[in-house]
């Protein structure tokens, strides 16, 4: 029996907007990616790239690579550009293109390489969404997916899905900074589950004893309005002074929608989230209940 209210310390480590989808080969494999968006003030702007760019490939100081799709970018990203100055190789109006960025706040969006026919389409899509038109924006990026998916680029497809997930979450009940309304709605749940009011988040919380620190790291959480919503998440259970790991699970979760509308997704984005805090709960009322047995 689960005895005694546990105090908890949970971390969130968000990378979905990294990983979101998986991917097969694209057919537009090797052709870079295109600079969407330079943010004013930033390292990019700085360096003078510009939307309409064509990124192909990078260097630092032998180390290279190039940018086969939009997921090697991303890739690139997360692990290549904190670690200093580097060298970008592209396009720009049928001319070579160079440009060296610095760690910092890069300020830049891309995306893939779309055939010509395309770009109009994702571009009413965006201005629908900024519009308000949500659901009439979504529906543009889910018909340009399916092209996508028809025409054999599996890579432009994901990419496209993935911007709708992003987009979702942006006018959803996870508006705002996702990993921190995220981190907010599971230590709810599990003040709840495990009826506690105990429940603090890194960072933010004022140093105090927590009997377990839980860490997740959400690899995944989106969906496709008509189907269904998804979430993954490796999470660790630590014991008080973070020495030792007493579990570590993966998490697959995935809800069906009940319908085509916004707000059907946005429910089956929650029970994701709600059966991932029920499988937390549950571990942590275990090691409780076990340690409760070890004290007697």
């Amino acid at each position: 029996m689960y005895l005694r209210p546990a105090a908890l310390i949970l971390t969130v480590i968000f990378c979905a907007a990294l990983c979101p989808v998986r991917h097969a080969a694209s057919a537009l494999s090797g052709d870079g990616v295109v600079v969407e968006e330079v943010e004013a003030g930033r390292v990019a702007e700085e360096a003078g790239l510009r939307a309409g760019d064509r990124i192909l490939s990078w260097d630092r100081g032998g180390d290279n690579g190039t940018f086969d799709t939009i997921f090697g970018w991303l890739r690139f990203v997360a692990v290549t550009a904190p670690r200093g100055n580097v060298g970008l190789v592209g396009e720009r109006e049928g001319e070579t293109l160079t440009a060296t960025l610095s760690p910092g706040l890069w300020g830049i969006a891309v995306r893939p390489e779309f055939p010509a026919g395309w770009v109009p389409l994702f571009a009413e899509g965006s201005r629908l969404l900024e519009a308000g038109e949500i659901d009439k924006g979504l529906s543009q990026w889910r018909s340009l997916a399916e092209s996508a998916g028809a025409s054999g680029d599996a890579v432009g497809r994901a990419w496209i899905l993935m911007k709708t997930g992003e987009a979702l979450a942006e006018f959803s009940q996870w508006a705002g900074p996702l990993q921190e309304n995220f981190s907010r709605v599971l230590a709810e749940n599990l003040s709840i589950l495990l009826t506690t009011d105990s429940v603090g988040i890194f960072p933010g919380t004022r140093a105090m004893l927590f009997d377990y620190n839980v860490t997740v790291n959400v690899t995944r959480f989106d969906g496709i309005p008509g189907e269904k919503a998804d979430l993954r998440a490796r999470w660790g259970i630590l014991d008080k002074n973070r020495k030792k790991m007493l579990v570590e699970n993966h998490s697959v979760l995935t809800q069906p929608t009940k319908d085509d509308s916004l707000e059907a997704l946005i429910a089956a984005e929650s029970s994701t989230l709600s059966d991932l805090s029920r499988e937390i709960a549950e571990a942590i009322k275990v090691l409780a209940e076990r340690e409760n047995k070890e004290k007697k």
